[in-house]
């Protein structure tokens, strides 16, 4: 509809850039992004943006303090990405992280022993205890 003497003019933002807008089926010009829109308060205007074959059809408010809402953005797919490939070497041996145990657990059913989460409190053998003599310092 023609705007009124008492029509508010405002500048909706719409995107992305080399969007066609319809404004009440009208083709608007986009200058850095916006297109005007003027109406009386209370009024509300269809929105249509449309590029590559896609298409958003979007309502508009005008309302005394501005665009409800402000700005209006076609979605666009975003560009496919290559997966990245893991360069970092392999173990041979699984981690098991996270389980008190786990570690022994994996290690065992390899036949190999793996570090305790306990405390080692087991006494160490001594020079006496494995029947070898003891060093000492005098010759």
């Amino acid at each position: 509809p023609p705007a009124s003497a008492d029509a508010a003019h405002f500048s909706l933002l719409v995107k992305p850039d080399g969007v066609e807008v319809l404004v009440d089926r009208q083709l608007m010009t986009v200058i850095d992004g916006k297109v005007e829109i003027s109406g009386a308060p209370g009024s509300v205007h269809s929105v249509r943006l449309s590029l590559n074959g896609k298409t958003l059809e979007q309502s508009v408010a005008v309302t005394a303090g501005g665009l409800l809402p402000q700005e209006v953005s076609l979605p666009v797919a975003a560009p496919a990405v290559a997966p990245v490939l893991d360069s970092a070497p392999r173990t041979a041996a699984p981690v098991a992280l996270g389980r008190p145990g786990a570690a022994a657990a994996v290690a065992s059913k390899k036949g190999a022993s793996a570090p305790s989460d306990k405390p080692d409190t087991k006494p160490k053998p001594t020079a006496k205890a494995t029947g070898l003599s003891e060093k000492t310092d005098e010759f």
